[in-house]
């Protein structure tokens, strides 16, 4: 995951670019949108040590995404096509966007909330674990952890941080 992070071309706004940016071009599938990216890497002398594998599984988790946030659509076996709410996004957000940015769409965060609601744990320091979720979705990295290490809160931080982190990488 860090290797999508590190790389511009690879990060989560640019990633949602790429996959409306190909879908607005008609029905399209998750490898449509791996070989725009391949090119755009190429073009730009970009070469992350990244497999093909890897950049098709966080581009279908993305997708995941932007299918619950209803940018996206299925329309048959692993295809989709972008949808209107979509096409407004990639106008008002040219650059990119975050999946913290998709918490304005209530499908969205409802989604969020139901997954949250049924993974979150049974723990006393459940406040500081949700903040280190809610981090992971606001762009922030595990050194912005507020609390001190070796501490249980920093811990329950952290936690959560990274559950946000694997359910990105679902």
């Amino acid at each position: 995951m860090l290797h999508f992070r590190e790389f511009p071309l690879l990060n989560t706004p640019h990633l949602f670019l790429v996959l409306l940016k190909t879908a607005c071009g008609g029905e399209c599938c998750v490898d449509d949108c791996a070989a725009r990216l391949k090119k755009l890497l190429q073009a730009t002398g970009e070469n992350p040590p990244v497999t093909d594998e890897e950049v098709a599984n966080r581009l279908r988790a993305l997708r995941g995404l932007l299918i619950e946030a209803r940018m996206l659509k299925t329309v048959g076996e692993g295809r989709f096509e972008i949808t209107q709410r979509g096409r407004e996004a990639l106008e008002r957000r040219p650059h990119g966007f975050d999946t913290a940015d998709l918490m304005e769409y209530p499908e969205f965060a409802e989604f969020v909330r139901m997954r949250r609601s049924t993974d979150r744990p049974m723990d006393p320091h459940v406040a500081q674990y949700d903040e280190g979720f809610d981090a992971y979705r606001a762009g922030q990295r595990p050194a912005d952890n507020p609390y001190p290490s070796e501490t249980v809160d920093h811990s329950a931080w952290e936690n959560g941080w990274c559950e946000a982190l694997d359910e990105d990488l679902d």
